[in-house]
């Protein structure tokens, strides 16, 4: 039935040319066992593969692909002797004149590729790269390769695309360890040296939401005894150095820049509250006029974050009330400034008015020696939010 279908479909009338091509991809869709599937590919394939070889017209060779493209993607596996013969046949068609026959016969191309040998393969993709370096060849045509070459490629086995799911499994699994590591903390030792060298390398991963997972694990870890962790250091921070040099599309985008902002002031209130003040002490200059900045910052949680960090900030500058490691008076007037404008300002975000009182209490508890002018204007302010209902706790805790 099938050869007679075949014959109609290269040799009969344009009725029964479509009839004909009906009937075979009903066919191949239908067909459920492999016995019969092979029967029926016997002959089938190669009076496919003639009509798209022989001087046919384009109609006849684009429903030709049709069907072949069908036959290779449910039984591409099956007609393995058949493979080299057809893809000679394919890569010709990839130079017709007509854009149909070579749009099709990428798609055959394509559903081939997966069941290809090594071999094959790599012959099809020499192919196709040296018809890409014909540079006399017209510009449809390159584009048709490039094409082809990027079908290709999807038959790698490290081809991964925005349908590739394999990264929700990687980020489960972080989630899933770092869950085991907070709910057993016995058994953070052993559990350190297996994972920690293994989260140290999964900082390569190529997938941003299982990238922004990782590290959130390896704080986890972070926390553990520092003797564990200090034979690990020279490859923890080897590694974070690329990934702050690294150019993601994330970290390009303008609608992540608040989220790394309070990332940064996060790790910079951290650093400040584990370490001794005379650490910092170089930098004052450098820290302090970004974390003034970021108190003016649009977004509130980029504000409160800020004023956190300022008053780590100020706990820096002045540690002892007795002796002077630093000469902090440069810096008294720009931090009092800052805050004071979050503070006077009643339309703004309640996490916000409580971090300006909570910062501002220390300026004054830390620095008021040096505000004896300033005070006056600052302390009915926070007089005034102890009589608010809604910032009297925290007013009344400073």
């Amino acid at each position: 039935m099938t050869d007679k279908l075949c014959d109609k479909l290269l040799n009969g009338k344009e009725q029964h040319r479509d009839i004909a091509s009906i009937a075979l991809k009903t066919i191949i869709v239908e067909v459920t066992t492999a016995s019969l599937s092979e029967k029926i590919l016997v002959s089938l394939s190669p009076q496919l593969i003639i009509g798209v070889t022989s001087g046919k017209s384009a109609e006849i060779k684009c429903e030709c692909l049709d069907i072949l493209g069908d036959v290779l993607h449910r039984f591409g596996n099956v007609i393995t002797k058949d493979h080299a013969f057809m893809l000679t046949a394919l890569l010709t068609q990839l130079s017709s004149t007509q854009a149909s026959v070579r749009k099709k016969s990428v798609t055959c191309i394509a559903s081939l590729a997966p069941c290809l040998s090594d071999d094959l393969l790599a012959k099809a993709t020499s192919e196709v790269v040296q018809l890409l370096k014909n540079k006399r060849a017209k510009s449809e045509i390159t584009r048709t390769n490039i094409q082809m070459i990027g079908a290709l490629s999807e038959s790698a086995n490290e081809y991964t695309d925005d349908e590739d799911a394999s990264w929700k499994v990687r980020r489960a699994s972080a989630k899933c360890l770092s869950a085991i590591i907070v709910s057993r903390p016995q058994m953070l030792s052993k559990m350190y040296q297996e994972a920690c060298p293994k989260l140290i390398d999964r900082f390569r991963e190529r997938e941003e939401n299982v990238k922004c997972t990782e590290p959130v694990l390896s704080f986890v870890l972070l926390c553990s005894p520092r003797w564990l962790l200090k034979q690990e250091v020279p490859k923890v921070v080897k590694s974070i150095n690329r990934q702050l040099r690294e150019k993601s599309i994330k970290t390009k985008d303008k609608s992540s820049t608040s989220n790394l902002k309070i990332e940064a002031l996060a790790f910079t209130r951290i650093v400040m509250a584990s370490h001794s003040p005379s650490v910092f002490h170089p930098y004052i200059q450098a820290l302090s006029g970004p974390i003034l900045s970021a108190i003016g910052d649009r977004y509130y949680k980029v504000t409160a974050e800020a004023l956190r960090v300022c008053g780590e900030l100020v706990r820096v500058l002045r540690p002892n009330f007795e002796a002077r490691s630093i000469d902090f008076r440069p810096y008294i007037s720009p931090i009092y400034k800052a805050i004071l404008g979050r503070l006077a300002n009643q339309d703004q975000d309640q996490e916000v008015k409580e971090c300006a009182i909570s910062c501002m209490s220390l300026v004054i508890a830390t620095f008021g020696d040096g505000l004896q002018s300033e005070l006056p204007s600052c302390l009915p302010i926070l007089v005034d939010r102890m009589g608010n209902e809604i910032t009297r706790l925290t007013a009344v805790k400073l």
